[in-house]
């Protein structure tokens, strides 16, 4: 499918791909952590397990430095290297979660960021991120395709999801922590469930972990951790290097210190360029000593699985639109005239949406139907082949996109079959909003109303527009 692109769209750490998971929890034989030997009963034992109690509060910080270059695609066979430099500081005071289950669904936990901030120049544009202060309350919880975060008071951006997605994050680091009671020069390999969960990649066809204790004192214990993954993220091929060590407090069971280093090769992929990227990571952790920002109350709230409206995300839209969305669709651009989002599903690129302002309206008035009509014949020119229908929008009573259309048309485009979706949004202001989804016609069977179910979610303000881009 050929697909409208651009290149100029900055993005922080690189956000998980929502592609299927390859690696099977079959073929982890070992469970969570798979011993190079049986230990030898004779020799001193240390416990490396958090303690998963909700009692404890702890406080954290997180630093990340990446270092490399971003491969922009220019044409077919061409790629620009553009200089990157990025950095994030986040706080935090965090409470576990109960388990939901084994392996990834035991790592669970409720946060409130004090902070999250991050600044990211690529080539001479510098763009900076922030999250909002009223979605500080965080669950981040393990996923097969990764950890995921969601907030218990409204809905995220993409970029606020991109910025809490701190690779080596250390709910992920207790993962790869051996169970029970281990030898002070024990080695082991931690279950393959946890690479997705350490490399940031959301599909792993390949790769291990290995970990080493290599000192203990009388409260602590250091931890090398080091391994190699190859896979996808965002629909494009990666591998990743990882490397670091750990300082495991066992006299208070909880991890302590973190320094991480990760390398990722990543193809250009549907959703984002390539990269050639190397990462710090830098964490502290320690029991909370400043006011609890996190009562145990709030626990109570959370819900054992995330519903729908907890995983929407929310878009800012050109002419200051609001849209709510569901995470397989991904930023792929924006400015303040367009902005273009695409759908991946088990790794695969099946439709893209771009939206743009229209020409405004009298109050109370829209854009006809025949010229409606002409501007969608003269937008796909000789890619057109037959308009299926054309129909008037009809919105929920609370809504007030009053007035609109929607066209269907079918065509060919480069030698693929093609359904385009046209929608013209009219506000009783007469603001106006047009949006069109391009879906290959094989794929229909799957797409159902999901271009209907993103026009149901969109509002459009009769404010003056702000700029879309961040």
């Amino acid at each position: 499918m050929t697909w409208q692109t651009a290149t100029n769209r900055n993005r922080s750490w690189p956000s998980p791909a929502l592609m299927a998971w390859l690696v099977l929890l079959a073929t982890d034989t070992g469970g969570r952590a798979q011993d190079t030997g049986p230990p030898d009963l004779e020799k001193p034992t240390v416990r490396l397990v958090e303690d998963p109690k909700p009692d404890r509060l702890l406080e954290v910080t997180a630093r990340l430095d990446v270092r490399g270059r971003i491969l922009a695609p220019v044409g077919v066979d061409r790629v620009v290297p553009l200089p990157l430099q990025a950095s994030a500081q986040l706080s935090w005071q965090t409470r576990r979660l109960p388990a939901g289950g084994e392996f990834h669904r035991s790592l669970r936990t409720l946060r409130s960021y004090a902070s999250a901030v991050s600044k990211v120049r690529v080539d001479r544009r510098t763009t900076e991120s922030s999250l909002r202060a009223s979605r500080r309350t965080i669950v981040t919880e393990g996923t097969p395709s990764g950890l995921r975060h969601y907030s218990l008071e409204g809905p995220l951006t993409g970029d606020e999801v991109e910025l809490l997605q701190l690779p080596a994050d250390p709910l992920a680091l207790i993962g790869t922590l051996p169970l029970g009671q281990v030898p002070h020069d024990h080695a082991w390999t931690p279950g393959r469930w946890t690479l997705p969960l350490i490399t940031g990649l959301d599909a792993v066809t390949r790769g291990s972990l290995k970990g080493r204790v290599v000192k203990v004192t009388a409260t602590t214990a250091d931890v090398l951790l080091e391994g190699t993954a190859e896979g996808a993220a965002g629909g494009a091929r990666s591998q990743v290097t990882f490397s670091g060590s750990l300082v495991f407090d066992h006299q208070l069971g909880y991890l302590k210190q973190a320094s991480i280093t990760i390398e990722e090769h990543r193809r250009a992929g549907p959703i984002s360029p390539g990269l050639e990227i190397v990462a710090q990571v830098r964490i502290e952790r320690k029991p909370a000593t400043s006011k609890a920002r996190l009562d145990r109350a709030v626990l109570a709230t959370c819900p054992k699985q995330p519903t729908p409206g907890h995983l929407q995300l929310l878009l800012t839209t050109p002419g200051n639109g609001r849209l709510l969305y569901d995470r397989n669709w991904h930023v792929f651009h924006q400015t303040p005239d367009v902005s273009i989002l695409r759908r991946l599903e088990n790794g695969r690129l099946v439709a893209q949406c771009n939206l743009s302002t229209a020409p405004k309206v009298d109050a109370g008035s829209g854009t006809g139907r025949e010229a409606f009509l002409r501007d969608v014949k003269t937008a796909l020119g000789p890619r057109l082949r037959e308009v299926i229908s054309i129909e008037p929008l009809k919105s929920r009573p609370d809504q007030r996109l009053q007035q609109g259309w929607r066209v269907t048309a079918t065509g060919i485009d480069h030698g693929l079959p093609m359904h385009w979706f046209y929608y013209l949004c009219t506000h009783p202001s007469g603001r106006q909003l047009s949006l069109v989804f391009a879906v290959e016609s094989d794929r229909l069977k799957t797409w159902a109303r999901r271009d209907r179910d993103i026009i149901s979610r969109l509002e459009i303000s009769t404010t003056r527009p702000r700029t879309a881009g961040r």
